[in-house]
């Protein structure tokens, strides 16, 4: 027993020098970009993983979304990833089987979410990250189209090399950062 608080007193003074942050998006029903990465003292951020998850076909629509669930635990518990943002779909779009499974899998991230050990997250449209960024609304699809450079990008890959989702979700995991 005492030993486990030493250990537990030590994990706790690991985790006071560096928070670590992922922000999630989901592309249809084959994809999900995510960032992580971590703020040092001072405001010092290191991106950790820019990627996507490809959701295998071959799996049946159940399946797939046990699949997500449990690889987006996985990389929960890998990087201790202590906060968490989903950018979820805007109001007013078409809805479709498209849109309706994009739904289900942004359900299911919200479930594991709350079922991990990450302790603050947010689900949001570009509002609400704009909002947590303290950036206007346009200023957030500046960023996301490219047409501006996000001042807290990585500096490999460049920005402008990035896709539309990779960048959305480097604005989303920075937001994390803010709850």
């Amino acid at each position: 027993m005492h030993r486990l608080n030493c250990r537990q007193n030590q994990k706790d003074l690991f985790k006071s020098f560096f928070m670590i942050t992922i922000g999630l998006r989901v592309y249809a029903t084959s994809k999900i970009y995510y960032c992580l990465l971590e703020q040092h003292p001072g405001g010092i951020i290191n991106y950790l993983d820019i990627s996507l998850l490809h959701i295998p076909s071959a799996l049946l629509w159940p399946e797939s979304l046990n699949f997500v669930r449990n690889t987006i635990l996985d990389i929960l518990l890998q990087y201790n990833v202590e906060q968490a943002a989903i950018r979820i779909s805007e109001f007013g779009t078409t809805v479709n089987d498209t849109m309706t499974n994009r739904n289900y899998i942004e359900g299911v991230l919200q479930e594991t979410l709350a079922s991990s050990n990450v302790i603050k997250f947010v689900t949001g449209r570009i509002a609400e990250f704009t909002s947590l960024l303290g950036i206007q609304r346009t200023g957030f699809k500046d960023y996301i189209d490219g047409t501006t450079v996000f001042p807290n990008s990585p500096i490999s890959p460049a920005w402008n090399s990035l896709s539309h989702e990779q960048r959305e979700t480097i604005l989303v995991a920075n937001a994390a950062l803010n709850l």
